[in-house]
């Protein structure tokens, strides 16, 4: 090219950034290049959505390093995180969140949980109200605040939100369910049972409610019951070892079935071939099922209708020989 060209172009451009610069907003370029694309940000949603959540790692992880500075891809990240328990990672990503934006009311109530989950209940109080206050409505922000008060010890607290929260939201699942925790603390155990299987007959799918249920009907003594829900658990996960570890206790300790619960910490055993406490368990069986004068004591105590639970006497060996 010429050099006369040359000058002429290099005129025009420069007379072409300067319209650019004075007529574009401060840092709309910038906001373009630190912004992912829609679709990949969609996608990945989607993925989480979906429960993919390796796959959706690797992307998210990708526009965390690429776009540092961009409050959305950081709660896409902090919802991630979230969901597979990383709630250290989860934190810092939602920090960030609330840094763009204090008054997100998502961002609070994550936040609360997860200060509560780490036992800091003064902190997840204060971040719970701060999101009620702002959304009064929201039912997340309110259950929030009642788990937090509840593991304050603020009954009275957490019972008043709770009787605001089932009014707003009277046949809501989850309300129920919040209802059901605060009855418990205050040892109305038929109320939370109640409770708990109004929320279960809309959310059948809820492993972690049923499993409450059942903690439920054991402190009150009710051991079928318990064992019919443990049950329930089981045959949706017919692996998962709370619900197993939970029957073969049960078994032995409650119900003194002995060889049921041999089988059952065999059950485990074979999941966790090395399980110490699962073979230790199997052990105790053995020798209980072994031993006359303990098995004519829980007989003798099932005519009498007597509950007799002593897990740490028998956890020892420690047997009396007669009753």
């Amino acid at each position: 090219m010429p050099r006369r060209s040359q000058k002429i172009f290099l005129i025009f451009f420069s007379a072409a950034l300067v319209h650019c610069t004075s007529f574009c907003p401060a840092g709309a370029g910038a906001a373009v290049a630190d912004s992912p694309d829609e679709k990949e940000y969609e996608r990945i949603s989607a993925l989480i959505n979906e429960g993919a959540l390796l796959p959706a790692r690797t992307r998210v992880e990708l526009l965390v390093a690429r776009y540092p500075a961009n409050w959305r891809v950081s709660l896409l990240a902090a919802r991630l995180y979230r969901k597979m328990g990383l709630s250290g990672f989860a934190a810092m990503q939602y920090e960030k969140v609330r840094a763009h934006d204090p008054r997100m009311v998502e961002a609070l109530v994550a936040l609360s949980e997860i200060h509560l989950e780490n036992l800091s209940t003064e902190i997840a109080i204060v971040l719970a109200r701060q999101a009620v206050e702002i959304d009064p409505r929201s039912k997340e922000a309110r259950q929030a605040l009642v788990e937090a008060l509840l593991a304050g010890q603020f009954l009275r607290q957490a019972r008043d939100q709770a009787q605001t929260l089932n009014s707003m939201y009277p046949s809501d699942a989850d309300v129920a369910h919040t209802q059901a925790s605060v009855a418990q603390a205050f040892g109305q155990y038929d109320v939370a049972t109640a409770m708990l299987l109004r929320a279960l007959a809309t959310r059948p799918e809820k492993i972690n409610w049923r499993l409450e249920l059942a903690d439920i009907y054991q402190a009150q003594g009710q051991y079928a019951a318990c064992y019919a829900t443990l049950k329930q658990v089981l045959e949706a996960e017919p692996h998962m070892l709370e619900a197993l570890n939970k029957i073969a206790h049960l078994q032995e300790f409650d119900m003194h079935d002995y060889m049921p619960a041999f089988k059952t910490y065999r059950s485990i055993k074979e999941i966790i071939p090395d399980s110490a406490t699962a073979q230790a368990g199997m052990d105790r069986c053995f020798a209980k099922q072994s031993d006359l004068a303990l098995n004519v004591r829980n007989a003798f105590y099932r005519v009498l209708g007597i509950k007799n639970r002593n897990a740490k006497l028998e956890e020892s060996n420690d047997l009396p020989v007669s009753f």
